[in-house]
């Protein structure tokens, strides 16, 4: 008898450690990690110090950078081009109206082109960027009194089933950084990566469109990425996946 008490009080004080453990855990992931709360701008400017002049707020650069999962050239060019596209909402109040609906445009375009392919070791990591972003009074303000209010339009819009031909349209306005293996990434998804499922919609006639529900549009910008796609098999890219 005496065993079995010890034993269940080993038991809940094991059961309470493990929901204070977990409990900390949650903490830990709903704030900041610790070294960026050292290190963020709390200057009293809106946007911040950018001493290169890139666009980027400085701590944010350094913050994005050291959570990158796939830590690579093209990768930061890609996390580099999201942050400057984001920080333009904070110019947006001196904006007129269909100057806001462009950038806004342009934010969810971009969203729609790196979808969740562009990846962070944190899972919780927007949470946090945007609470390193709105780190001041004045920034706080400016979400409070302004972006909260538009938020709700910082979304990606929803695209029809032939994803990966929008993406042309959508994605190929962003220069100097390397979109497309996003976009075939999409397109073996279209067909569940099952290369005995794909097929190539090149030569339809306008039944055949109609009845597999492709518009004109759509089939006009699939003969565009098989263009593409060949050309990068012919230079060696993609090897892996020749015959798509």
């Amino acid at each position: 008898m005496l065993k079995i008490l010890v034993c269940f009080i080993f038991a809940t004080q094991a059961n309470a450690i493990g929901l204070l453990l977990y409990g900390i855990i949650e903490k830990m992931r709903s704030t900041p990690p610790i070294h960026v709360l050292l290190k963020q701008d709390l200057s009293d400017t809106l946007r911040g110090v950018d001493k290169n002049g890139d666009g980027i707020r400085d701590d944010v650069f350094d913050y994005v950078m050291a959570n990158l999962k796939n830590d690579t050239e093209e990768e930061r060019k890609i996390a580099s081009l999201y942050l400057r596209t984001f920080e333009r909402i904070f110019e947006l109040e001196n904006m007129y109206h269909t100057q806001i609906e462009r950038e806004i445009q342009l934010y969810n375009n971009l969203e729609f082109c790196i979808d969740n392919n562009l990846k962070f070791d944190d899972y919780y990591f927007k949470r946090k960027l945007l609470s390193l972003y709105f780190n001041t009074p004045q920034r706080k303000n400016y979400y409070n009194n302004f972006f909260s209010s538009l938020r709700n339009r910082f979304k990606s819009p929803e695209y029809d089933r032939f994803k990966f031909t929008a993406y042309f349209k959508y994605c190929s306005g962003f220069k100097g950084v390397d979109l497309f293996p996003y976009q075939f990434e999409l397109y073996r998804e279209y067909f569940d990566n099952d290369l005995t499922k794909a097929k190539r919609f090149t030569q339809l006639t306008y039944t055949e469109l109609m009845d597999a529900r492709i518009k004109v549009e759509d089939f006009q910008y699939m003969k565009i990425f098989y263009k593409e796609l060949d050309r990068r098999y012919r230079a060696g890219q993609f090897q892996d996946f020749k015959g798509w």
